[in-house]
């Protein structure tokens, strides 16, 4: 995910930035359980 997290704090200091999910391409068929997972650990799912 590089600098994205970080960069997005520096331009929104006053946002919730909670950490992402990172799923490189070959991987991304098979990233259901994955994705699941990372939505329901922060409160989306």
């Amino acid at each position: 995910m590089g600098h994205s997290e970080s960069d997005i704090k520096k331009l929104f200091p006053e946002a919730t930035v909670k950490s992402g999910l990172a799923v490189t391409g070959s991987y991304t068929s098979n990233a259901g359980a994955s994705v699941k997972k990372w939505l329901s650990e922060n409160g989306l799912l």
